[in-house]
């Protein structure tokens, strides 16, 4: 553009242009959705799942220590990773969350 008044009829082009845009039109009514309910029954002498609460009984360490060092490298931590936790659920069994590496 070689000078500002074109610069401005330019500016002023785009101004017609989004002015001449059409809108949509209103959304229709949808119907309302239905409220809905789960229901559970629990069972006492049930094998499957964990009941809660969960009480923590043990929790074993790796005997490898890891080192984390901040981004600036001034500030190191040392630190053994958990490898197991051992908890007991409201009925009494023990339930074992293992971690991994991978």
């Amino acid at each position: 553009m070689a000078n500002s008044a074109e610069l401005i009829r330019a500016l002023n082009q785009m101004r017609r242009q989004e002015r001449a845009r059409t809108r949509l039109g209103v959304a229709g009514e949808r119907p309302a959705i239905a409220a809905r309910m789960g229901v559970g029954e629990a069972s006492a002498d049930d094998d499957t799942g964990i009941a809660s609460p969960l009480s923590e009984n043990a929790r074993t360490y790796s005997a490898t220590v890891q080192t984390i060092t901040s981004a600036d490298g001034l500030f190191s931590l040392d630190y053994a990773p958990v490898t197991d936790i051992a908890m007991v659920d409201a009925q009494g069994r023990v339930v074992d969350f293992v971690y991994t590496d991978e």
